[in-house]
């Protein structure tokens, strides 16, 4: 088991994710910055006393990074090649920060399940860093944008609204590709999960999905990769507030499938080029941020 890894420097690797929103351009370099749970408004106190933070510089404007655990930890439990009868459960406490009442889609935070490193992600357009997904297997709280192409009321003529000013717990498939450019992904390869917290609203959440930003999330994701015959992800969150790791009510919010026969977006568990780890981007415009805290993979072996 991996477990409270987000401050340890010595056990990630920074991943560039963009050419155009460098890991540099995070406030306090790459790593992002150490921020200690007491100073938020509701903090949470049994999960420790710091947490990771992210914002972008003011002359940068957006900043994207991804950082995966180093081959060295645990025998390298957590990077290709995989057993196939290995599962991992992803645990994290999650948050994000709009700002000065921007739009959502400026802040995201996520897991990254089994990703792939190097080249392998960029955005449609440039001066976007949220239609940045790695390529591989994510979680994210973030919002989406309509051009994804999501299942949030389709036919509404509110989806340009619903879309990028809420934060929806999202499970990305994006291409595998190995060191190619990849654009934002069609429909089929994202699943917007429930469980939203946020109140209804008959323009920006008639759907009922969206989870409620300035808040602490406890977010698991669980990879079960069935022998090698494909890959489920089971997504949670936890109803029972501030408790210790370990005393979570877990509630199944989201789930997806992955057959071997989607070339495009599974991930064999025999690549050498699987990591996994957390992602984050955040912009200075009107101040968006995002958090990570208490991240931690427990493995089992069936």
């Amino acid at each position: 088991m991996a477990k409270n890894v987000v401050l340890k420097q010595s056990e990630i690797d920074v991943q560039e994710g963009s050419n155009y929103h460098p890991t540099s351009h995070f406030e306090s370099g790459s790593y992002g910055a150490p921020i200690y749970h007491g100073t938020f408004k509701d903090p949470i106190a049994k999960s420790g006393d710091w947490c990771r933070g992210y914002a972008g510089t003011y002359n940068d404007n957006q900043a994207w990074a991804m950082y995966t655990i180093k081959n060295s930890v645990d025998g390298g439990k957590y990077a290709g090649p995989l057993p196939t009868n290995r599962n991992y459960s992803f645990r994290a406490w999650m948050r994000v920060e709009p700002g000065n009442a921007g739009s959502d889609q400026y802040s995201g935070i996520g897991l990254c399940l089994k990703v792939r490193t190097g080249k392998g992600t960029e955005e449609e357009d440039n001066s976007y860093a949220y239609r940045q997904y790695p390529a591989g297997y994510t979680v994210w709280l973030r919002a989406t944008t309509p051009d994804e192409n999501t299942d949030l009321e389709p036919n509404s003529p509110y989806v340009a609204t619903e879309n990028p000013y809420n934060h929806y717990l999202i499970i990305a498939t994006n291409d595998n590709v190995d060191g190619d450019p990849i654009s934002s992904p069609t429909g089929h390869k994202i699943v917007i999960c429930g469980g939203g917290d946020q109140a209804y609203d008959d323009r920006y959440n008639k759907d009922g999905r969206s989870y409620t930003s300035h808040k602490w999330h406890r977010v698991r994701a669980d990879v079960i990769q069935a022998g090698g015959g494909g890959d489920t992800i089971n997504v949670y969150t936890s109803s029972a507030g501030d408790v210790a790791p370990g005393s979570e009510v877990w509630e199944l919010v989201g789930t997806k499938t992955i057959q071997p026969t989607d070339s495009t977006i599974y991930m064999d568990p025999g690549g050498s080029n699987i990591h996994m780890g957390w992602c984050a981007y955040a912009s200075e415009y009107r101040e968006n941020r995002s958090f990570i805290s208490n991240f931690e993979i427990i493995v089992e072996d069936t």
